[in-house]
């Protein structure tokens, strides 16, 4: 555009030789120092016209940790200009991390020569990690009394861990002149299992021990989440299907479950009062499941069904939402008494909730339009929604103070200006 240079458009076609569309590249690099210290970085990559695998592993004990594969990959190989250097070496990270984590990409599109507005991809990943921690403190405290005299506490804390996670991404996108759809999933399994030991030692100023104690934590966890959405939307030309109005239908599903086991001992003796010498032995077991439904549906444009062809002055769209959750959470909490493990009826617990929620009606909808340049213009959209709202609440528990239900139908209304 010559008058208006800024409002120009650049097209550039650009064939890559025949037989370039095929190959691999990778990178390996090797570091290692005093102490031990390590630190390898891999990657190779292969790709074709249609399809893209990239196979990412690292390993090292100088504190640098990812959670993603596409991290690795980015740092060793490509980067954009929205990549960030965070696959560094944490300073500030307590102990010493040893950790291994791999992952591969892939991706597929099945339609030869894909455009805006016809593809077809498929794209998944995964990623393991193996994380070792080993930390140690170890503190000193002087205390002055009022006689002069002072008094020195020594602290030693012992924290070892151990933590792998596995997850895995699929996706799926088909695009169409009329309709599209698209599918993902994601699944999570964390384990974490730790050791903690705190020991703390009283002394006077001669170096004669006054008291000192010892406590012992145990732990083993477990995490699994499973997540999966789907989605078809249908947008018609309406040139050409007028009473065919579009919609769009979605589902979302979340499954998540937990466990978790840990073993709690502590002892203080005193050399001078024994009174004060205890001990203390607990376990704790926790169980929980979560899972969550979503269903969402829209019919837009229902007016040009109505009157046959679309109206400018007024849009309707019927719209629909149905939420279903179902939380569960076990503790059962043991106190050692007389030489066994007795269940702490006072602390231990089960509790289930469940809720459902379904909302529907109708929205109205107006909009004003100025064009302004040639691909600029200025809108106002004004929307009045008539909705009615069913809900349902259920809870269930050991305790009767948490015994709930509840059931409610409300009408709605809502507005907005966009």
């Amino acid at each position: 555009n010559k008058l208006i240079p800024l409002d120009s458009i650049m097209e550039m076609n650009i064939k890559l030789k025949k037989g370039m569309n095929r190959g691999y590249f990778g990178k390996i690099s090797i570091g290692g120092g005093t102490k031990d210290r390590f630190d390898f970085e891999s990657s190779i990559n292969y790709y074709t016209k249609r399809m893209q695998i990239s196979v990412a592993g690292a390993g090292n004990n100088t504190n640098k940790i990812t959670g993603d594969v596409a991290t690795l990959l980015a740092q060793g190989t490509y980067k954009n200009r929205n990549s960030y250097l965070d696959y560094q070496t944490d300073m500030a990270l307590p102990g010493l991390n040893k950790t291994y984590a791999g992952g591969i990409n892939f991706s597929y599109d099945f339609i030869d020569q894909p455009e805006f507005n016809n593809k077809s991809t498929l794209v998944a990943n995964q990623f393991y990690q193996y994380r070792a921690v080993d930390e140690v403190t170890d503190n000193l405290i002087a205390t002055t009394l009022g006689d002069g005299s002072r008094n020195l506490e020594r602290g030693l804390n012992v924290n070892d861990k151990i933590l792998r996670s596995n997850v895995f991404n699929l996706n799926y996108n088909l695009l169409k002149p009329e309709q599209s759809i698209s599918i993902s999933s994601n699944s999570s399994h964390r384990n974490e299992s730790s050791s903690q030991t705190d020991d703390v030692y009283i002394t006077d100023g001669s170096g004669e021990e006054l008291s000192n104690s010892n406590s012992v934590l145990s732990s083993v966890n477990s995490a699994r989440k499973y997540q999966v959405n789907a989605s078809y939307n249908y947008h018609p030309q309406y040139y050409r299907n007028r009473k065919k109005p579009p919609f769009s239908l979605s589902y979302s599903g979340t499954f998540d479950d937990g466990h978790s086991e840990s073993d709690l001992q502590r002892s203080f003796v005193s050399n001078t009062d024994q009174s004060l010498n205890s001990r203390f032995n607990r376990k704790y077991r926790y169980a929980s499941d979560d899972t969550r439904h979503r269903l969402n549906f829209v019919l837009r444009n229902l007016e040009q069904v109505i009157f046959g062809e679309s109206r400018h002055f007024l849009s309707i769209e019927l719209t629909g939402r149905y939420v279903r959750t179902a939380k569960e959470l076990s503790s059962q909490i043991s106190d050692f008494e007389n030489s066994s493990y007795s269940i702490n009826q006072y602390l231990s617990d089960s509790n289930l909730e469940k809720e459902q929620n379904f909302l529907y009606g109708t929205k109205l909808g107006k909009v004003f339009s100025k064009r302004l340049t040639e691909r600029y213009e200025k809108s106002t959209l004004i929307s009045l929604g008539l909705l009615f709202a069913d809900a349902d609440f259920n809870n269930k528990s050991n305790f009767s103070v948490r015994k709930i239900q509840r059931n409610y139908s409300e009408f709605m209304p809502e507005a907005s200006l966009t």
